[in-house]
């Protein structure tokens, strides 16, 4: 069956902002300025403190590290999103589709990253920061999850769920 087909319509689409973008420009920016400024320092000090030196020079390749991880975190993250449906959430990530009905979601946790756990054990991750609206994710997430499920619960052991607004 195709996935979109089983997944209904689609409700929200969320992908990474051009905020979120920024920010991981700044931080790139920010290791290559003082990456830079140590290793030129360790490599370019006029003193005779050798070990120093090294110290220092080691201190700039580590924040030099923060511009190149964040040169793959463009390349691989840019296209990362997630879209919500009536039926289930897609997860897309790395290229690729992962797609949940909202029956076979076993578990979430929603932080920095959001980790759906499904009823076969399989994980999801997927980092928030950046992304436009996650909120609104995590609230669907809530409802279709958590409050459908002890709503059915509720009906299966006999107790009935009145909304305030009927009584």
């Amino acid at each position: 069956m195709d996935s979109n087909t089983e997944l209904g319509k689609l409700i929200s689409h969320h992908e990474v902002t051009a905020r979120g973008i920024f920010k991981l420009v700044l931080l790139m920016l920010f290791g290559l300025a003082v990456g830079g400024g140590l290793l030129g320092l360790g490599i370019f000090g006029g003193d005779d403190n050798i070990p120093g030196r090294v110290i220092m020079s080691l201190l700039g390749l580590l924040f030099l590290l923060l511009p190149a991880l964040g040169v793959y975190g463009l390349l691989r993250g840019r296209s990362n999103a997630v879209r919500i449906h009536e039926n289930g959430i897609a997860v897309h990530k790395n290229g690729t589709d992962r797609v949940l009905l909202w029956d076979q979601i076993a578990s979430y946790d929603a932080g920095s990253f959001l980790i759906i756990v499904s009823k076969d054990g399989r994980s999801v991750d997927f980092g928030m920061d950046g992304l436009r609206a996650p909120n609104e994710i995590v609230a669907k997430l809530h409802q279709e999850v958590t409050l459908n499920r002890e709503s059915v619960s509720g009906i299966a052991s006999g107790s009935s769920y009145t909304s305030p607004s009927s009584r």
